[in-house]
């Protein structure tokens, strides 16, 4: 009797510690909600988001432009990766390049809830990927 006590103890915790931890675990939302009403909902996707980037990030001498978003409830975190040809001189602009990018965000989400925005901006960096390339001898 004494086992069964303590194994449904157990399992009781473990069971209520699952449930906490899908409860708390952070939910990557699909878009960003601007208006509901019972008439219809109107949302901003994250697609719509990225082409906004690229194309705010285009003029400032930047290629082959790649965001990654991560959308939930609590924060927005935008990770931009690009190329540039004068590096140097690029690097020197981030911090501006990047202010001007989150006050972009931030008026495009104006009348949405007043959710941490933070942009993270990297130059010409290497892959972590480890592709196989075929040698040629």
């Amino acid at each position: 009797d004494l086992f069964i006590y303590y194994y449904g103890l157990v399992l009781l915790a473990l069971t209520v510690l699952v449930f906490l931890l899908i409860l708390i675990w952070p939910v990557e939302l699909p878009d960003i909600l601007l208006k509901q009403t019972k008439e219809g909902r109107l949302a901003l996707s994250n697609h719509g988001i990225n082409q906004f980037i690229q194309t705010k990030l285009s003029g400032e001498d930047l290629s082959n432009i790649k965001v990654r978003l991560k959308n939930t409830r609590r924060q927005r975190k935008f990770y931009i990766v690009a190329d540039s040809v004068y590096k140097q001189a690029t690097v020197k602009e981030l911090p501006r390049i990047s202010y001007d990018l989150t006050k972009s965000l931030n008026d495009l989400l104006a009348g949405v809830n007043r959710i941490p925005i933070k942009v993270d901006i990297k130059v010409n960096q290497k892959s972590n990927s480890k592709r196989k390339v075929t040698r040629v001898i």
